[in-house]
């Protein structure tokens, strides 16, 4: 036959494993009658020799181990075979024998509870009964400790009877009776009591078998409490403490409502309120922390109790302290109507900074109506409540605290509680600050200063932003009636003379954070807008007035100057004059100054060299170049200019905007017009005519084009003169630049093709066939294709240029007017600047900068566009209701969480 009985499979299990398992007694009498057979020497085994085969003379069959160190017995008793099990006995299994784990059969038959199978194994060799009930597997535990693990208290006391040890301890040092209370097997627990367990017995955090049975519950069991009480150590259980410190009386009151008769128990027991754990806590501010109102009750009935009120744990937190950290507002009140202390902890907090930086408002209203004179105590840090409100983000116990008349100090680093709330993350907290009532008074202590709080929310939280500027806007009257009018207050956005001193930063800094950011939302808001406004009316329309005056002035004595003289009339030296080079421009930083200082430098260099008479061929175009630079200059200078000043803007975005494709028309340029150079290319006829005869000749007779020029040369003719557009084609240069006037649509397409192929003249188009084919691709890509993209570009971006340069405009403005005030002596800045302003118009916007309402940007008063507006508006809504949402969300999960662990 050959098969082999030592043979393993992939989990490590031979088939003497495969039959026990599955229960077949027939197979497994099979292969031990095979395995006699073999021992006899009868048949040869197989794969005995193959690799990895096991040697039947040193291993019994029936004791065996599998890849997890099981022998047949193992599986027999795991399996509860009976049948298995005697089968296996009889055949000389080893009942001492242990799987890789250490576990042996006997241990296995104990977890099980299998009392006969237990019983059937201890006395099929009563020798070994001691040594296999002392038996441990690798987590120390004997057949007692696994019995009453699993709460076979039958079994447990059939194995005390046969004298398993009962004080043994495992690896975490449990014995029996410590296990079972640990796994809350009560019925085991009172067996091993009543045979005599040590209740003394400690593990190795000195933990006794109250410690533990409060711990895990197990005195949830009544009968097992009135078992330890009448036990003669009960009284040295409850003075024990383990290597925390903690006494019984200190799980008890940290179990909460579910300990509470226990709690009154140990009280009743002379259990003490004044023993510290190693933290320095007693029981009542494990009570305090746990929030059972019930278990403070019962601990400040005693007079130890009530001493341990005041006492303070190793942070010199009170019970009190503890109770407001942990939002426990009951604990907190029943404390402060026994008298508990509302001092300081080690870290100077009183009891009020816990609670507003535990965010619970009732504890709070509760603190302070027991002392309101703790509302503006620092902390050795300097921060008071209402600096840790803001820290955890509570905007309810801001709130309060605000209303309270809670005084705005700084804290050891000189932050105020704003610096705290307006972050990203404190969304809520901020919007509360926002609309208290005492905000003005925050912003007269803090605004333009380092800790600017509207600077801080343009930087953290820009929708908030909108709210703030509409509270200084106040319209009055009816809309639709002559009493109509919009009150502005520009004292958040700009500040007083005196307030410029305390800070380094311009008078329309926080316009220009706005303009840095990009918060295009808030800087064409109506206070934005009407602050601008206001500016251009007081002083703005007439310096621009002012500097456009003088600059028209000059632009018409340059043009008079320009103009006066005759082009033509100069002389013909050509040396260029380095006058308009010396300029020391690299200090320069933006294009506008660039392009203005260039205006005037050639202003002056023409102005210098008409002095001087000084006119040459330079001269007079450097007059041309002065007229254009000056003109366009102007154009520049119209900018600020309501009217017109937006379309100068988008004129230079649109530039910009084609500028990106400048690569792609030049190229195309290029492709065609160089083949348009070699095609249209005509001999020099003067050339040819200087040529000596015989060279004239050979040429001729090598080339078509040549021998039409010697001809009409002989016959005394002069050959046909080109066209001006074939002229064009002569050089690469003027072939671009024809290319270019033809893409625009100066196509000459009689000059340029039809009458060169019809004259039959092969000097003007000498490759016909491949000339048409490139004009008709010419004509297919600048025209159509290309002038088509470019219009695309200019007319398809047309809105976005519009609201780009109304944005870029405002931001020059602002430098403008920035510039303007911050050189300004400060009795003439207060003269200018104005901190209010009254507009009785209540239908037209007060803008310098934007579109109106048509042409889709609002501005001005609240009358604006709709969707500019809501748009950050209902942005701010979903995030504050998003959040109200996921904090409700984790407070039912800790609901949740606190009912399951009750």
């Amino acid at each position: 036959m050959g098969a082999d009985m030592f043979k393993v499979d992939a989990i490590g299990k031979y088939p003497i494993h495969v039959a026990v398992f599955s229960g077949s007694l027939d197979c497994l009498k099979i292969l031990l009658e095979y395995e006699a057979i073999a021992k006899t020497g009868e048949l040869c085994v197989g794969g005995a020799e193959a690799e990895g085969a096991v040697n039947f003379f040193d291993n019994h069959l029936i004791n065996l181990p599998d890849g997890e160190g099981e022998t047949a017995l193992h599986l027999a008793v795991n399996g509860g075979n009976i049948e298995m099990i005697d089968f296996c006995l009889d055949h000389g299994s080893d009942v001492a024998a242990m799987e890789n784990h250490d576990f042996t059969a006997i241990h296995y038959a104990a977890r099980r509870g299998e009392l006969m199978v237990l019983s059937q194994l201890l006395h099929w060799q009563p020798e070994l009964m001691v040594s296999l009930l002392s038996g441990v597997n690798r987590n120390g535990h004997t057949p007692l400790h696994l019995a009453v693990m699993y709460n076979h208290a039958e079994l447990a006391a059939c194995l005390i009877k046969w004298r398993s040890p009962m004080e043994v301890q495992d690896k975490d040092g449990w014995t029996p009776l410590l296990l079972a209370t640990a796994k809350c097997a009560i019925a085991a627990c009172l067996t091993l009591i009543q045979f005599g367990a040590d209740l003394h017995a400690l593990d190795l955090s000195h933990r006794n078998v109250l410690h533990l049975a409060i711990i895990h519950g197990a005195l949830k069991d009544e009968a097992l409490w009135q078992q330890i009480q009448k036990h003669g150590l009960y009284k040295q259980l409850i003075g024990e403490e383990d290597e925390y410190g903690c006494t019984a009386l200190h799980y008890a009151t940290e179990g909460g409502s579910s300990m509470l008769c226990v709690t009154r128990d140990l009280l009743a027991s002379g259990a003490s309120c004044l023993r510290q754990n190693g933290a320095r806590e007693t029981p009542l501010h494990l009570a305090a922390k746990q929030g059972c109102v019930a278990t403070v009750e019962s601990l400040l009935r005693t007079d130890h109790g009530l001493w341990s009120m005041n006492t303070s744990d190793a942070q010199g937190c009170t019970p009190l302290h503890i109770a407001a950290a942990h939002a426990q507002t009951q604990v907190v009140s029943l404390l402060i109507a026994k008298g508990s202390s509302l001092r300081r902890c080690q870290k100077g907090r009183t009891p009020l900074h816990w609670a507003a930086q535990a965010g619970c408002l009732e504890t709070c209203k509760v603190i302070l109506g027991a002392n309101t004179c703790i509302i503006d105590a620092c902390d050795f840090r300097g921060m008071t409540a209402l600096h840790y409100a803001a820290q955890k983000g509570h905007d309810s116990v801001i709130t309060h605290l605000m209303d309270k008349e809670a005084k705005f100090v700084q804290d050891a680093n000189g932050l105020y509680f704003t610096s705290y709330a307006f972050k990203k993350e404190n969304v809520k907290a901020a919007l509360a600050i926002i609309s208290n009532k005492r905000w003005d008074e925050i912003i007269e202590l803090l605004n333009h200063t380092d800790q600017c709080p509207i600077e801080k929310v343009i930087l953290e939280l820009p929708s908030l932003c909108p709210i703030i500027m509409d509270r200084y806007i106040k319209e009055e009257g009816n809309l639709s009636k002559s009493n109509y009018e919009v009150s502005y207050d520009f004292s958040i956005l700009q500040p007083k003379a005196l307030l410029l001193d305390r800070t380094q930063h311009t008078p329309l800094h926080l316009l220009k954070v706005m303009i840095s950011l990009q918060r295009d939302e808030l800087i064409v808001h109506p206070l934005c807008n009407a602050l601008l406004w206001c500016k251009w009316r007081r002083y703005g329309f007439w310096v621009h007035c002012l500097s456009s005056a003088f600059y028209i002035n000059f632009l018409i004595c340059l043009t008079f100057l320009v103009l006066s003289h005759e082009p033509l009339q100069h002389t013909a030296n050509t040396r260029l004059n380095e006058t308009c080079y010396n300029l020391g421009l690299k200090s320069l930083k933006d294009l506008t100054t660039y392009y203005s200082l260039s205006v005037f430098a050639v202003a002056t260099a023409y102005g210098v060299m008409s002095l001087h008479k000084f006119i040459d061929h330079h001269f007079v175009e450097l007059g041309a170049t002065a007229l254009f630079l000056s003109w366009s200059y102007f154009v520049i200078h119209l900018m600020r200019f309501k009217i017109v000043g937006i379309f100068v803007v988008m004129f230079f975005q649109v530039a910009k905007t084609l500028g990106k494709s400048a690569v792609v028309v030049v190229l195309v340029l290029i492709s065609c017009a160089l083949p348009f150079y070699v095609l249209f290319k005509a001999p020099d006829y003067k050339a040819f005519c200087e040529m000596s005869k015989p060279m004239q000749e050979t040429l001729a007779q090598c080339f078509p084009a040549y021998e039409c020029l010697y001809n009409n040369d002989n016959n005394g003719s002069h050959p046909t003169e080109m066209t001006p557009m074939i002229s064009a084609f002569q050089t690469p240069e003027l072939a671009i630049l024809n290319l270019l006037s033809m893409s625009l649509g100066d196509f000459s397409f009689v000059d340029t093709i039809i009458e060169p192929l019809t004259d039959g003249n092969s000097l003007t188009m000498h490759f016909p066939e491949v000339t048409l084919v490139m004009f008709v691709i010419f004509l297919l890509l600048a025209p159509m294709i290309l002038t088509n993209l470019l219009v695309g570009l200019a007319v398809g971006d047309i809105d976005t240029v519009r609201k780009q340069a109304a944005i870029r405009l405002i931001s020059q403005t602002v430098d403008w007017y920035d510039h303007i005030e911050a050189a300004l002596p400060r009795k003439l800045y207060d003269l200018i600047v104005s901190s209010t302003w009254k507009s009785k118009s209540g239908r037209d916007s007060p803008s310098v900068l934007i579109f109106k309402e048509k042409n889709g940007m609002s501005c001005g008063s609240k009358t604006v566009d709709s969707l500019d507006l809501n748009v950050p508006e209902l942005w701010r809504r979903m995030e504050l209701q998003n959040k109200e949402i996921r904090e409700l969300i984790a407070t039912m999960q800790k609901q949740l969480n606190l009912t399951k662990s009750n």
